[in-house]
């Protein structure tokens, strides 16, 4: 999987995000996925990803360096899925991803070096945001 970071402008002011995207025939089959939801229940297209860590700030500038410097720490890994589910206070479809020691020990490498220490962590891959019901 490889690394990225992304601005969300929705949350507070500006944030920023680290996640694991996919590679090879995975990402293409949760692309699939995605694109098929977001026609069905007009919700976005998105990169298919595994957010390790969400809503902090910071200088874009550093946080890249940093997010570079840790990709280079993180060694490759098998990320494994679960079922497909609904949040619906959040009008999410999610795809269940297992929280693995691998898993842990890369979120715990960045939420170290980035000083973000959130207790609220649920592994997962956003599929859709819609109206599910």
């Amino acid at each position: 999987m490889k690394h990225f970071v992304w601005k969300n402008k929705i949350r507070n002011s500006i944030s920023y995000s680290i996640g694991l995207i996919p590679e090879g025939s995975v990402r293409k089959e949760r692309k699939n996925i995605i694109h098929s939801f977001s026609k069905n229940f007009g919700g976005p297209k998105f990169k298919p990803h595994v957010t390790l860590v969400s809503s902090f700030i910071g200088s874009e500038k550093d946080l890249l360096q940093k997010t570079e410097m840790l990709s280079k720490r993180v060694k490759r890994f098998e990320i494994f899925f679960g079922r497909i589910d609904t949040l619906h206070k959040f009008s999410i479809k999610f795809l269940e991803v297992k929280f693995t020691i691998e898993l842990k020990k890369v979120r715990d490498i960045i939420c170290s070096r980035l000083n973000w220490f959130d207790n609220d962590y649920f592994s997962h891959v956003k599929m859709a945001y819609g109206d599910f019901n």
